[in-house]
C-alpha cells in the first residue's frame, strides 16, 4: 500500500481538558461508515463515553496520516489494528499521567471504564 499506515496516537487521537475525545479520520466518508467505524474502534480501546467523542476529517497529507485512498472498501480492514493501538496507547498515556499527577501506583490509576464516567476524576473521588 503506497505510504502505508501510521501507528501514532498523537496523529489520530486528542483529548481535551473537558474530556472530549477527538478522533481524526484520514479516509473520506463515501457512505461506507468509515468516520463512525474508525472512531468507534478508538473510543472502545480508550474506554471513552461515545457521547464525548468527536470526529474530524484529516486534510490530504499522506506523509503524516499514511495512505488516504478510499477505494476497495478496505479502510477499516487496513486500519483496525493501527486505530486500536492508537486508542490503547492513548488510554495508557492517560493512566500513566494520572498515576504521576496523583502520586499513586499505576495500578491505582488504571480503572476499567474510567473515561466512561469522567476523564477528569481525581484519586480521592471514591471511585478508585
Amino acid at each position: 500500500m503506497p505510504n502505508g499506515w501510521r501507528d501514532d496516537p498523537n496523529v489520530f487521537v486528542s483529548i481535551a481538558e473537558d474530556g472530549i475525545v477527538t478522533v481524526t479520520v484520514h479516509r473520506s466518508e463515501m457512505g461506507q461508515g468509515v468516520r463512525t467505524s474508525i472512531a468507534m474502534v478508538v473510543a472502545d480501546e480508550l474506554e471513552a463515553d461515545w457521547d464525548m467523542v468527536r470526529v474530524t476529517q484529516a486534510p490530504g497529507n499522506e506523509p503524516r496520516y499514511g495512505n488516504q485512498d478510499t477505494d476497495g472498501s478496505r479502510s477499516l480492514r487496513h486500519f483496525f489494528g493501527p486505530m486500536r493501538r492508537a486508542g490503547a496507547s492513548a488510554r495508557t498515556m492517560l493512566e500513566q499521567a494520572a498515576a504521576e499527577a496523583w502520586d499513586v501506583p499505576l495500578s491505582r490509576s488504571a480503572r476499567r471504564g474510567a473515561c466512561r464516567t469522567s476523564c477528569r476524576i481525581g484519586p480521592h473521588d471514591g471511585l478508585w
